[in-house]
């Protein structure tokens, strides 16, 4: 992660992981950070195509939603 990264964030900040490992090392490496207002399938590859993020920060089960949502034409390419 440096400066020319873009972090997308969908873990919540009340959560340590989302605020101190997403937030803190975006901060600390000069990288932008785009924060979710809350995880929805529908939306993500948009917002991420969007913001130009090329990290995504994730936690937990979240990634297995994603996995398991119908294709969406943005995650290809």
């Amino acid at each position: 992660m440096g400066k020319g990264d873009t972090v997308y964030c969908w873990t919540p900040l009340y959560d340590p992981t989302g605020m101190l490992i997403a937030v803190s090392a975006s901060l600390v490496a000069g990288a932008r950070i785009c924060l979710a207002r809350q995880f929805d399938t529908d939306t993500f590859w948009h917002e991420v195509r969007s913001y130009g993020a090329n990290i995504v920060f994730y936690s937990g089960g979240m990634l297995r939603e994603l996995v398991d949502a119908p294709k969406h034409k943005l995650e290809r390419g």
